[in-house]
C-alpha cells in the first residue's frame, strides 16, 4: 500500500511538471504568435506608407522602426547617399552591421546601420534582417524618384524645361 501511494505521488508529479511545461510552451507560443502579428501589420503600414505620399525620411524612419521592433531594440539607423560620403566606413564601424541600399539598377542610394553586440544576435539573423530593411529602403527611394520624376514630366516642358500648362 505504502509503495502504491508513493507512484501514485510521483506519478502526480510527473504530470504536474509536464503540465506546467506544456502551459509554458504554450505561453510562449501564443506571444510569439501575436509578436509574428504585430510584425506583419507594422510590415504592411511600412508598405502603406512607401506607396504614400509621406516625406522618405518618415518612411525611412519607418523602416529603421520596423528593423529595431525586429531585432529587440537594436538601434538601427539609415544614411542616405545623397547625403554625402558615409560617416564611416562600414567595415570599420565595431559591434556594428551595415547593409547597403541599391536600387534595382545596383546603384548604392545609401546603408543601413544596426548598433549591435557580435553576442547579442546571431551573424544570420542580423543579416536577414538588415536584407528586408534594405530592400523596402530600396523599394521607397526607387518608388519617390519615379514619382517625383512622373510629377516633373507632366508638369514641364522636356524640351525647355519651363512649366507648361498643367503645372
Amino acid at each position: 500500500n505504502l509503495a502504491a501511494h508513493a507512484i501514485r505521488s510521483d506519478v502526480r508529479r510527473r504530470v504536474r511538471q509536464q503540465t506546467q511545461l506544456l502551459r509554458r510552451r504554450m505561453e510562449e507560443e501564443s506571444a510569439r504568435a501575436d509578436r509574428q502579428t504585430s510584425l506583419e501589420k507594422e510590415r504592411g503600414r511600412v508598405l502603406m506608407a512607401i506607396n504614400s505620399r509621406l516625406p522618405i525620411d518618415q518612411v525611412l524612419g519607418m523602416i529603421t522602426d520596423f528593423i529595431t521592433k525586429r531585432l529587440d531594440g537594436l538601434d538601427c539607423r539609415y544614411e542616405l547617399a545623397s547625403s554625402g560620403p558615409p560617416a564611416a566606413d562600414p567595415t570599420s564601424l565595431c559591434g556594428r552591421c551595415c547593409r547597403d541600399i541599391r536600387s534595382v539598377s545596383g546603384e548604392r542610394l545609401g546603408t543601413l546601420i544596426l548598433a549591435c553586440e557580435e553576442k547579442q544576435l546571431s551573424a544570420v539573423a542580423r543579416f536577414q534582417v538588415l536584407d528586408i530593411g534594405a530592400s523596402l529602403a530600396a523599394l521607397a527611394i526607387d518608388n519617390r524618384r519615379l514619382y517625383e520624376g512622373l510629377i516633373r514630366r507632366s508638369e514641364y516642358d522636356q524640351l525647355h524645361e519651363v512649366p507648361n500648362r498643367a503645372y
